[in-house]
């Protein structure tokens, strides 16, 4: 992926990484050389995961101006892009929120500071997606089906849900409405993890979107998907692999330039 945006422009990608959570993903991406990723936006609705984020990135040795943590809805985030431009509203943001979050220094050995919405970068190049699976009830899904990205991942204006409920901040039905401005508002509510992707897609202005998926992800809900979101061409589908056994899938969309 880093490839494929050197052949488009210069420099570095800056990453969202929309459901970064402690940090496992984060942290591997900021470690990358600055010509490859300058920076990593980290999005978590959860404070306290936020600061456990900062604590692993001050363990590993990671700069602070290499990460930016944001207590955020990913979704708010995401819909608050297009086209990898920042379109953010004065009226979006809570000020004392804000003023809250940014006199608070999250780890007494780090410079890391948690912050509000209003310092998002003004752009970002690529979004990387692991949203919540469901826990450990995402491996029981019949084995003729799989894990379906329409079916098993299911985001509304308040929660995450797959079987249980992650509360999450509160934002704009019609904002994350791509395709159904008349839709009923029970309808608007949702967004499931093929609608995940289209927003995503229309957040950044290179389309290039990484999805990290379960073993069992089911591959023609992958390319529903994509279709769906306006990729045209191939898409890669990695496996990894760790001591001889499958463990996850990493899916590429935008690699071909469309």
């Amino acid at each position: 992926i880093f490839v494929v945006h050197s052949n488009r422009k210069s420099g570095g990608l800056v990453v969202v990484d929309a459901f970064c959570g402690c940090g496992g993903n984060a942290i591997a991406l900021a470690k990358r050389p600055s010509s490859e990723i300058t920076h990593v936006v980290c999005i978590d609705i959860d404070k306290t995961k936020l600061q456990k984020l900062a604590h692993n990135a001050s363990i590993y040795g990671i700069p602070a101006d290499r990460l930016t943590l944001i207590k955020a809805d990913a979704l708010d985030v995401l819909g608050s892009y297009k086209e990898g431009e920042l379109h953010l509203a004065a009226s979006r943001f809570d000020q004392n929120l804000e003023d809250d979050l940014n006199d608070s220094q999250v780890d007494h050995e780090s410079d890391f500071k948690i912050k509000g919405i209003r310092h998002l970068p003004q752009h970002i190049d690529t979004v990387f997606l692991s949203p919540p699976w469901g826990g450990t009830e995402y491996i029981n899904q019949p084995s003729t089906n799989g894990f379906s990205l329409d079916v098993d991942i299911c985001i509304n204006r308040n929660r995450v849900q797959h079987k249980s409920t992650v509360t999450s901040s509160t934002m704009s039905s019609t904002q994350y409405d791509i395709k159904d401005q008349n839709a009923s508002s029970n309808q608007l509510a949702t967004v499931d993890g093929s609608k995940l992707l289209e927003i995503s897609s229309a957040a950044t202005s290179s389309k290039l979107v990484t999805y990290f998926l379960p073993r069992n992800i089911n591959g023609i809900s992958v390319g529903r998907a994509a279709i769906s979101a306006g990729y045209q061409g191939e898409i890669e589908m990695e496996q990894n692999i760790l001591n001889g056994k499958l463990k996850t899938v990493t899916v590429y969309f935008g690699m071909n330039g469309s």
